[in-house]
């Protein structure tokens, strides 16, 4: 101690490290209470997420068992719904193909039209050549 150091107290020094510890573990305390409360608050708000899940389990179970239990009350209605669809497909198909024999018909008549008119038209031709020469 001669050489102008001065000694330190380990007292001194242990009283500053445990209040440095002191204040990392307050500090630490701190931290793990404000987790602990958030903790609770998202327990708190999980419990009503669980609640509303498990209400709407339920409702879905009772539906499902009350479709199970009138199986015969739905597919006969499905069937009748699917039996119209059908049924007006048929119809629909029925007026198109009437439709369609309709204008084959006109076309035909004017296709046939058209064929007479040029018969006619070479028979002229035809009845003035040979009567021409005969002039």
């Amino acid at each position: 101690m001669m050489d102008g150091t001065i000694a330190k107290n380990p007292c001194t020094d242990f009283a500053i490290i445990l209040q440095e510890r002191h204040g990392k573990v307050a500090g630490m305390l701190t931290n793990l209470d404000s987790r602990l409360t958030a903790n609770r608050e998202s327990e708190t708000e999980k419990c009503n997420v669980s609640d509303i899940l498990k209400t709407l389990l339920s409702t879905l179970s009772n539906l499902s068992k009350s479709r199970i239990a009138q199986p015969h009350t739905l597919a006969p209605q499905i069937l009748k719904e699917q039996i119209q669809k059908l049924r007006d497909g048929l119809g629909t198909e029925r007026v198109a193909r009437e439709l369609l024999e309709q204008r084959k018909n006109k076309e035909l008549q004017l296709v046939e039209s058209s064929v007479m008119l040029s018969l006619n038209e070479e028979k002229e031709v035809n009845y003035q050549n040979i009567c021409r020469p005969q002039q």
